[in-house]
């Protein structure tokens, strides 16, 4: 199987990344919901609500020793958790988007286009910080070595620029 232009890997991926997208995008918004309603013991009165809140505040929940030392936090500090769930989401998406578009690229079999360096580049960035606000060193490592490629990428451009210019 090829892995650029039409029929190849680079287009099934490109089908997956949007369905990735909305999958994050759903377990994250699914997710807060679930964790303000637990951190903040927010009882709305529905079974839902009343569930999620006796489940995390029983026992078995509070012998996790960061669940528990997390609920006896300030509201301030549980209030932080939030707006760090929206940035590494945000971070996620972007990365996934500009993911599908360089895929989409892949699939026109436009490999050495300069445009692919600057969305290879931005990926890069993107995961630095990524890696950075989750303290995950894998994912720093890889986005090194992904703005390596970028580099070989434009060099390869070049190359093929001076090929097509070639009589």
């Amino acid at each position: 199987m090829r892995y650029f232009g039409e029929k190849s890997i680079s287009v099934y991926v490109h089908r997956l990344l949007p369905v990735a997208w909305g999958i994050v995008l759903l377990a994250v918004l699914f997710g807060t919901f679930i964790l303000t309603i637990a951190a903040f013991s927010i009882d709305l009165g529905d079974p839902l609500t009343k569930t999620i809140v006796q489940s995390c505040t029983n026992t078995a929940a509070l012998s996790d020793h960061e669940w528990a030392q997390f609920l006896r936090q300030p509201v301030a500090v549980k209030l932080l958790v939030l707006p760090y769930i929206a940035t590494i989401t945000t971070l996620l998406l972007l990365v996934l988007s500009k993911s599908r578009h360089l895929f989409g690229n892949f699939r026109r079999d436009a490999v050495f286009h300069p445009e692919n360096i600057t969305i290879l580049r931005s990926i890069s960035r993107l995961l630095i910080g990524f890696g950075i606000l989750t303290m995950n060193f894998t994912t720093i490592l890889v986005s090194l070595i992904l703005l390596l490629v970028c580099e070989i990428l434009r060099n390869g451009t070049v190359l093929k620029d001076e090929l097509d210019l070639t009589i």
